[in-house]
């Protein structure tokens, strides 16, 4: 396998790095700050002014929820007067007779008594029993947290695609200034020469008027890079969100991110990274599970039942990572290619069902009419493209089944060991062949629509999955550190990383925290092939080579 990566897709990954890399370091105007690639992009990600404006907003969000949430709640009122009254004594139904002599003591009539002085105390409780405008108030200013917490992570990652542009271009500027100053110190050296050989009698003045110009041009080269490294440098400050006379030491050279592929611009890098929202889709597949969860807890079956779909209320993205070849379906191809593939067998279902900009019309049309789905079966028999075998393969091992020609607008994607698969939630996908490590979400929740024994449940799944197509659905590691590799991931809640360690070296790992890690291979007992241990946060292993050991880290 491959291992070596170029710059474009360090820059593009480095967009997904918000959650990796180095702490937060305290800065000092006195100490320069030592970053790598990686940490300055973490850096970025938290110390941004747009993430922590961003954040602000989260909070903000957050306020007004708790204002509507009191719109809700009883109001009451008490109010105090001192008041003067009086009274009619016939008004009260009392005779007030002398007990002694029978006599009135007022008027039988009515006589007026008073003023008196006397306190007045009222209090008023009102409760609203149903507001359908208090109810819409608080279902946008949820809504708008959502929003909010969504711009938290974009800023983030925009931050740091930006910091590590600006990490290359400073880097880049560096090497440029020390070649300058290279140029014009050996300019120094032949002008010196030139004279030392003028005044010796053996050299020409002309070689001096030469070797003076070549001087000149060196340092005029010299101030423009000395100029373009300091602009490179306030532009990596600005980025890193640190005052700008804070001195950042770069650990990762310019020989380490070189490549002979060309370098995209800052706005492509950003663009890549940020394709696809990923924050956004997590809070979607988030959203769905709840009210799956709520919908089968409201129909009353048990959590053991095996028409069971959701069992929590939470999504579950996956990452498997190959230990051997591995072959699997994943994600829907680029509509252009599905057209191809479908085209190549049946030339009328792919002019009829995938004329628009997904497959949707033609994955539903296969379960929807299982005629369509046998005849394209029958016709993969006969031909022999690669779609089409695994189509028949499928079908031998899965007959009747109508899932078998989604195969056709499918990644058909074989993993080399080390390479791995992200699928996040609603993402269509079947394992076919293989062994490999794989990291999911804390949920149960699986919903199956065929090559499978299991319950399938169609109409759900043609509901909660993406048609979205995927450009490419592996995930190639990242070497961090020698022997450390990375898979970058975006809006998952955990991070997987691989730690090889060669023979007799010793791999020292700390967790970040609360650590999975599994030996896969090699290693010496107790952390022999097979080992699983947890990490608590600042808990360290020693890992003895040659060995292969996976940790996932939740984020």
């Amino acid at each position: 396998m491959t291992t070596i990566l170029s710059i474009p897709r360090r820059l593009v990954a480095l967009g997904l790095l918000a959650r990796l890399a180095l702490p937060a370091a305290s800065l000092s105007a006195q100490a320069p700050l030592t970053l790598t690639l990686g940490g300055a992009a973490r850096m970025a990600a938290q110390g941004n002014a747009a993430p922590i404006a961003a954040k602000e907003r989260v909070s903000q969000a957050d306020a007004r929820v708790r204002q509507r949430l009191a719109d809700f709640l009883p109001n009451f009122s008490v109010g105090v007067s001192d008041v003067e009254r009086t009274f009619n004594s016939a008004s009260m139904g009392i005779s007030f007779r002398d007990a002694t002599s029978g006599k009135f003591l007022f008027d039988p009539n009515g006589q007026v008594l008073g003023p008196v002085r006397a306190w007045d105390l009222r209090g008023t409780l009102n409760q609203k029993i149903y507001d359908f405008g208090s109810f819409a108030r608080l279902r946008a200013a949820r809504a708008s947290v959502t929003a909010a917490t969504a711009d938290v992570s974009v800023a983030a990652q925009q931050a740091a695609a930006t910091a590590a542009a600006a990490y290359v271009r400073a880097s880049r500027a560096d090497a440029q200034l020390g070649a300058r100053i290279a140029d014009s110190t050996l300019a120094t050296e032949l002008l010196g020469i030139a004279r030392d050989q003028l005044t010796a009698g053996v050299g020409i003045a002309l070689d001096v008027t030469r070797a003076q110009a070549q001087l000149a041009t060196a340092r005029a080269q010299l101030i423009a890079a000395r100029n373009e490294r300091n602009r490179a440098r306030l532009e990596l400050n600005r980025a890193l969100g640190i005052p700008a006379a804070q001195s950042v030491l770069l650990s990762d050279s310019l020989a380490t991110l070189t490549t002979s592929a060309p370098l995209p611009s800052e706005q492509s890098a950003i663009d890549q990274a940020l394709r696809g929202r990923a924050e956004l889709r997590a809070a979607d597949d988030a959203t769905r599970a709840a009210e799956g969860f709520a919908r089968e807890n409201a129909a009353g079956i048990a959590f053991d039942d095996p028409h069971r779909i959701y069992r929590d209320p939470h999504a579950k993205p996956e990452l498997i990572c190959a230990l051997t070849p591995f072959e699997a379906l994943c994600g829907f191809l680029p509509i252009a290619a599905a057209r191809t593939s479908v085209a190549e067998v049946d030339v009328d279902a792919a002019a009829s069902l995938l004329g628009g900009d997904s497959v949707e019309q033609f994955v539903r049309a296969l379960y929807s009419s299982p005629e369509l789905a046998l005849r394209i079966v029958s016709l993969c028999r006969e031909l022999d493209t690669p779609q089409a075998r695994l189509v028949d393969d499928l079908a031998h091992r899965y007959p009747g089944d109508p899932s078998v020609a989604i195969a056709l607008v499918m990644h058909h994607v074989v993993l080399e060991p080390g390479e791995a698969l992200f699928l996040d939630a609603g993402n269509l996908h079947a394992y076919l062949r293989g062994v490999g490590v794989e990291v999911m979400g804390a949920s149960d929740n699986v919903v199956r629509c065929g090559l499978t024994a299991k319950h399938v449940d169609v109409a759900e799944l043609l509901r909660i999955v993406r048609f979205d197509s995927i450009d490419d659905p592996v995930v190639r590691p990242v070497e961090t550190s020698p022997g450390s590799w990375w898979y970058p991931t975006a809006g998952t809640p955990f991070t997987l990383w691989r730690h090889d360690v060669a023979d007799g070296s010793t791999g020292h790992v700390v967790a970040t925290g609360r650590d999975l890690m599994v030996v896969t291979d090699g290693g010496v007992a107790p952390l022999a092939t097979g080992t699983c241990i947890f990490l608590d946060d600042g808990e360290s292993v020693d890992l003895c080579g040659p060995c292969t050991a996976f940790r996932v880290t939740a984020d």
